[in-house]
């Protein structure tokens, strides 16, 4: 076995040995295991017995695939019989066959990028499938199975690999220097003479031959090295703790995308000559007669970096009350790096940090705690707390700095959960879940219970209606931390907010940071829990909105009402805003009807049913998937029908919501479900209509759907009628864009009475279902933060266009953009960065869908030229945040944006070419008109129309 080509993409699984993998999953349950198989197209006999387990051996699951039933290059799924807790333990799968030889066997294919390396050992011997002291284990770096894990968790965790304590001093510890993935070449050998005559001891690697990270110091990699390439030896590095430093040869230009996205990678940068591409304090220049020490300092500071100073900021106000619970939840934290509590209150108070010191050091003494915790005093000469954090902030020393209040205490992982989150260098702020407790439950014991569920804490905190986990929304007291260099943010903060309370001041400051389109990250491991007060709580002005501070507020920020403050958007818990408030409100300050309606209704939005609807249903769209999934229902996506778009969630389009999981057809009950709802597009029946870009498979899941499932149905159709040339790039035909009736028709007569969701009118009338209606999208406003017009025009042109032409509108983007165009205005394709290589899952999808959106709010003008997409979302997005739009004349845009005054459209080239060059010509009119666009998406796009329209019509098919 041990002759494996590290470099092959699959790997025969072939009789005498188990094939085992750690499955890298942190928390929540596994619900369904998905392996990658090939069966070299040929028919097998053989069988692969597939056993979940633990790395002590014990079983959690057992079963049997079997060849005939594979199909070459999909997806086997593994099901267990109940859902495996990962809960502080390490689970592995292993796979082995009887029967697998040469001719006659299955491969498994291995993963572009992965943490874990593949163990290959002999099935017999004392230990069976443990891994703990069993010798018969081989190794292979760098190497591992493609596994698909699908875990119902939602929980983000941001644990940082601490850097490996050994350092260089000796050097007889390697550096790995990384060439690329084939022979050295002329490149390489100029990279390594730059240490030729150096102390330090190289090793040279290439990833096609499989290498070993966990016993280097650093890994060194050229500049020049391409991302693909330094994304896959960054993720072993990273695994292992090992540092990775970028090095910046004389004369070599730095990319654009690299300065950008630097620290998804790069741990440090060093130059042969001057680079003002990265920040100061991760770039120096190197002295090649001390190459060695430098390393060696670099390391150091790497490591300093990991534990800064945390500063706490809080009140003194009951302190002497809760100070020593507060204390000792602190004490007994995991981080290990120094920690200073800033305590902020009126000058004759001060005695109490005497006190607390005390507390402090026989807290420290009883759990053994080796950094000191230190302890200030600020005095506030104000009569109110609106001071708080901005004096404790700016006395603080710390790095980071937590801005908290009296009667609040934290996990233990709060302070370390704040600093790895904010170690990736890609957020302001970083929040988490907040939890209430009633005060009989403050205590200790209280404490160590609920820490030890942290899922359990996050939907106790955050059940509050369909709101994004990143929202300013959830900026809470107590939960929020904020880099030193951030800090001016509270001072712009601070202007006319003597009567806010400090809830009501974290929001703001969120949306602060929002509104410049600053990154909030949630930390799930993060949990801060509030002390309740007997009949209320003691401080009513903390979670009290009344009509003063609503009119204050407003003041400041006047968009904010327009955006989220409704009792529907989550503010429960925060702000009680009586009804008498209504009448006397200063109805100019927000400029907007729908604002009022938002603030103050109080309808329900959701049908109310005696328990939780669950929905069979499968992936398809997933942008548009994530939106219908704000409804408080169950959603279960079948996997294993055939069609290989359902198998899998996309994580670089969105976050899969935490009530939707993937079951397969053999856990599927359909007596436990509700409602199915189908998707479809043109091609799921005639998909010879395609030009051979789709086959039989497109539709399979579809048409299962259909045919076997008798519950209620909606089904949403994502496509417009099949036309002539669709597919065809050229194509001239007389009968050009005009609709194949034939397909359509039957199309129509396979869906027959099921209820069909169409997302135009245009859409609706040109398919003529039997029944049928028009939900247009829906978004949350706090998901698009305002558009900022660094850049031109934005618009559509990859192979998503050129494959289908006629649909996307390609040929009228070659007439708007011909020969005449000036080319200082030519219009960009959308790029968006990978986030930092530690991140999968949610993780992952959070930070691409926040690099998504960043992105699309630097553009000024988006140019959308497609002309048979129903309501195309890549539309309503950048109206969300205020992108002027110019648009070909179809699917409803003349219901929505009024020409020259909101947005503007037209089908004629020369139009369109003036009005683009006349935006570009013209900024403050970008602007202006940006805005309206922008009040008219989040009214007429508005998420919470959209799920109660979809409410009313769940509603009328269950009856």
């Amino acid at each position: 076995m041990k002759q494996i080509d590290p470099g092959s993409r699959v790997i025969p699984i072939l009789k005498g040995a188990w094939f085992t993998q750690r499955i890298d999953v942190i928390s929540g349950t596994i619900d369904i295991l998905g392996l990658r198989v090939a069966t070299y197209n040929r028919a097998n006999e053989c069988s692969l017995l597939v056993k979940i387990h633990t790395e002590a051996g014990r079983i959690l699951h057992s079963s049997v695939v079997h060849a005939k039933d594979c199909r070459d290059n999909s997806i086997i799924w593994i099901a267990p019989d109940n859902p495996i807790a990962v809960k502080g333990i390490d689970v592995y799968v292993s796979i082995k066959s009887s029967e697998g030889r040469p001719g006659n066997n299955l491969g498994l294919w291995v993963a572009k990028e992965n943490g874990s390396d593949l163990l290959i050992r002999k099935p017999q011997g004392y230990y069976g499938l443990g891994l703990r002291r069993n010798p018969a284990i081989s190794s292979f770096p760098g190497l591992g199975l493609e596994l698909d894990v699908r875990v119902s968790s939602f929980a983000l965790y941001y644990r940082r690999k601490s850097i490996q304590a050994t350092g260089m001093k000796s050097y007889n510890q390697p550096v790995l220097v990384w060439v690329s993935d084939s022979p050295l070449d002329s490149q390489g050998v100029i990279f390594t003479s730059l240490f030729q005559n150096t102390l330090v001891k190289l090793e040279l690697i290439n990833t096609h031959l499989g290498f070993e990270i966990s016993k280097l110091a650093m890994v060194l990699i050229p500049a020049t090295t391409t991302q693909e390439i330094i994304r896959k030896v960054v993720c072993r590095a990273r695994q292992m703790g090992v540092p990775v430093i970028l090095v910046v040869e004389r004369g070599v230009i730095i990319s654009e995308q690299l300065k950008k996205t630097w620290h998804n990678y790069i741990d440090y940068v060093i130059s042969v000559e001057a680079q003002s591409a990265f920040p100061a304090d991760v770039n120096s220049i190197v002295d090649l007669s001390k190459t060695a020490l430098q390393l060696e300092e670099i390391r150091h500071q790497l490591i300093v970096r990991q534990q800064p100073l945390v500063s706490i900021v809080f009140s003194v106000c009951n302190i002497l009350i809760w100070g020593q619970f507060v204390v000792e939840s602190l004490v007994r934290q995991s981080y290990i790096g120094p920690i200073e509590l800033v305590l902020v209150g009126p000058s004759d108070s001060y005695d109490c940090i005497q006190w607390l010191r005390l507390v402090i050091q026989q807290l420290s003494n009883q759990y053994s705690r080796k950094q000191p915790i230190t302890c200030s005093y600020v005095t506030n000469n104000s009569d109110t707390n609106s001071k708080i954090w901005q004096l404790g902030a700016n006395a603080a020393k710390g790095e980071l700095i937590v801005l908290s209040d009296s009667g609040i205490f934290v996990n233990s992982a709060f302070l370390k959960a704040h600093v790895d989150a904010h170690s990736y260098r890609d957020c302001v702020v970083v929040i988490g879940p907040v939890v209430s407790l009633d005060r009989p439950d403050a205590s200790l014991a209280k404490l160590c219970e609920l820490e030890q569920d942290i899922e359990a804490c996050q939907l106790r905190a955050l059940n509050r209606g369909p709101i994004y986990i990143e929202s300013f929304l959830n900026c809470r007291v107590g939960n929020l931390s904020i880099r030193r260099s951030d800090i001016s943010l509270l001072d712009e903060c601070s202007v006319n907010d003597q009567k806010l309370s400090l809830n009501l001041k974290a929001i703001l400051l969120g949306y602060k940071i929002y509104e410049n389109g600053g990154r909030l990250k949630f930390a799930s491991e993060a949990i801060a829990f509030t002390v309740g007060w007997e009949g209320g709580n003691k401080d009513s002005k903390d979670f009290l909105f009344d009509f003063d501070d609503c009119s204050s507020f407003l003041d400041l920020r006047s968009q904010l009402s327009t955006l989220i403050l409704s009792e529907k958007s989550g503010l429960v818990d925060d702000i009680q805003i009586s009804s008498e408030l209504v009448e006397g409100f200063n109805v100019d300050k927000l400029k907007d009807q729908f604002a009022i309606k938002s603030l103050f209704s109080r309808s329900p939005l959701y049908a109310r049913y005696n328990r939780k609807l669950r929905v069979i249903t499968y992936r398809w769209h997933v942008p548009h998937q994530y939106e219908l999934y704000k409804l408080p229902y169950q959603f279960d996506l079948m996997v294993g029908l055939g069609s290989p778009i359902s198998e899998f969630w996309d994580f670089n389009q969105r976050p899969m919501p935490a009530n939707a999981r993937f079951i397969t057809p053999a856990q599927f009950n359909e007596g436990l479900y509700d409602l199915a709802i189908l998707h479809f597009d043109e091609n799921v029946l005639s998909y010879e209509n395609t030009n051979g870009h789709l086959g039989v498979e497109w539709g399979a899941t579809f048409r299962w759907f259909v045919e076997n499932i008798k519950l209620p149905k909606v089904a949403i159709c994502h496509g417009t009628p099949q036309f002539h040339g669709q597919y065809t790039p050229g194509y001239d035909g007389d009968d050009l864009m005009s609709v194949i009736e034939s397909a359509r028709d039957k199309l129509v007569e396979y869906v027959g009475d099921i209820e069909v969701v169409c997302n135009s009118h245009q859409a609706r009338r040109e398919w003529g279902f039997k029944r049928s209606r028009v939900i247009w999208h829906g978004f949350d406003p706090m998901e698009f933060p305002p558009a900022r017009y660094e850049k031109g025009i934005l618009s559509p042109l990859g192979p998503l266009v050129t494959s289908r032409p006629h649909y996307r509108g390609y040929y009228l983007h070659q007439r708007v953009f011909d020969e005449t165009f000036p080319k200082q205005f030519w219009p960009s394709q959308l790029r968006v960065p990978d986030p930092d290589v530690d991140y999968f899952g949610n993780v992952f999808a959070l930070a691409k869908y926040r690099n998504y959106v960043n992105e699309l709010r630097k553009y000024s003008v988006y140019f959308n030229p497609t002309l048979r997409s129903p309501m195309p979302r890549a539309r309503a997005e950048p109206m969300m945040c205020g992108v002027v739009t110019v648009n070909a004349d179809n699917h409803d845009v003349d219901m929505f944006i009024k020409h020259g005054v909101n947005g503007f459209y037209s089908n004629d080239p020369e139009e369109l070419r003036d009005i683009l060059l006349y935006l570009l010509r013209n900024p403050e009119k970008v602007s202006k008109i940006g805005a309206k666009a922008r009040l008219t998406a989040i009214e007429v796009f508005n998420y919470e129309r959209y799920l109660a329209e979809w409410t009313s019509l769940i509603t009328d098919v269950l009856g």
